[in-house]
C-alpha cells in the first residue's frame, strides 16, 4: 500500500490563470502542463441551432472505459482522484481507498472516494451535440481525458447535472470558474454554443468580477 501527496497550485501569468498539478513522490510521470484559462472571457461566438442528438454513445469517446494517459500508471479517473485530493491518497493496485476531495459545485468535503465522481465539465453528450460527432476518435478521447474538462465532485450532484448545459443546470458554488472552464473547453475543441446556452453564459459572466 502506498501513500502519495498531491496538490494543486494556481499561478497567475500575464492575466491568465494556470492550474499546475504537482505530485510529490510521483516524479516519473509526464505531468500535465498548465492549461491557461482566461478569467471572464469575452464572448464573441455566434449561436448555432441546437443539434438534434443522434447516434451518441459514451464509447465513441472512451471505447474501453476510462483510458490511461501516456506516462501515467492508472486510468484517468483514478489519476484525477489522485491529483485532486488535497491530502495524501492511499492507493494499492490503482484502487484509492482514502483521500480528501473538496467538491467545488456544492462546497462539500469528502474523505470516502465512493462519494466522489469525476465530472466532465462539458458533458460528453453535450460535446457530441456541439460538434464532436464530426470529430475523429482521437480528438474525442482527448476531450474526454483532458484535465481542463475534469473535476472531482460530489457523486449525487454529478448525477443531478447529468448531460445538462448551463441553460439547464448550474452549480450552487464555483459558478464563475465553471463558466470559465465551460467556455475554455468548447473553444479548445471547436465546439458550438446554442442560443440559450450563450444567453446564460453571458448573464453569469456579467455577475463575475
Amino acid at each position: 500500500m502506498a501513500t502519495l501527496m498531491s496538490k494543486t497550485t494556481a499561478t497567475v501569468l500575464g492575466g491568465l490563470t494556470a492550474t499546475a498539478i504537482a505530485i510529490a513522490g510521483y516524479s516519473t510521470l509526464n505531468q500535465p502542463q498548465p492549461v491557461p484559462v482566461t478569467t471572464k472571457p469575452a464572448i464573441t461566438e455566434t449561436a448555432t441551432p441546437k443539434h438534434v442528438r443522434q447516434g451518441y454513445e459514451r464509447t465513441l469517446f472512451m471505447p474501453s472505459g476510462w483510458p490511461t494517459r501516456d506516462g501515467e500508471q492508472c486510468n484517468t479517473r483514478i489519476e484525477t482522484l489522485r491529483q485532486q485530493s488535497t491530502t495524501p491518497v492511499t492507493i494499492e493496485n490503482c484502487k484509492i481507498t482514502a483521500g480528501t476531495w473538496q467538491s467545488p459545485y456544492d462546497n462539500v468535503t469528502h474523505t470516502n472516494p465512493a462519494d466522489v465522481q469525476i465530472d466532465h465539465i462539458v458533458p460528453l453528450a453535450n460535446a457530441w451535440d456541439s460538434g464532436a460527432w464530426q470529430q475523429n476518435e482521437t480528438t474525442r478521447e482527448a476531450l474526454a481525458v483532458d484535465p481542463l474538462n475534469l473535476i472531482a465532485v460530489t457523486g449525487t450532484v454529478n448525477m443531478a447535472k447529468s448531460d445538462k448545459g448551463p441553460d439547464e443546470w448550474m452549480p450552487e458554488h464555483w459558478r464563475c470558474e465553471y463558466i470559465d472552464r465551460w467556455v475554455a473547453v468548447k473553444r479548445k475543441y471547436k465546439l458550438t454554443f446554442d442560443d440559450k446556452e450563450l444567453t446564460v453564459i453571458k448573464t453569469e459572466l456579467a455577475k463575475c468580477d
